[in-house]
């Protein structure tokens, strides 16, 4: 909320202090009143609103090969997993 609201909630205690869920009796309104500060930043849209004509969509998938460091660090992960099994396989 501090990024929606900056000027309103300026930190996360009072963020906390005004939409507290500890007391189930209020969850209702405090809930309701979550809902109406939201509301404004929700972008919903109904079915029929949407256009229907729309093509499918399309998935182009592309392999692309890991660099060297992404290798090396995949490969020192995989030898120190490897490492940390082999005592676990000893004692078996």
């Amino acid at each position: 909320m501090n990024f929606l609201l900056p000027d309103v909630f300026a930190s996360s205690e009072l963020f906390d202090e005004w939409f507290n869920l500890d007391d189930n009796d209020r969850k209702p309104e405090v809930i309701e009143k979550l809902h109406k500060v939201l509301r404004p930043f929700l972008l919903r849209r109904l079915k029929s609103e949407v256009e229907a004509n729309l093509p499918p969509k399309k998935e182009t998938k592309l392999f692309i090969g890991l660099t060297p460091m992404q290798k090396e660090v995949c490969l020192s992960l995989s030898l120190y997993l490897v490492g940390s099994l082999v005592p676990v396989v000893e004692l078996s």
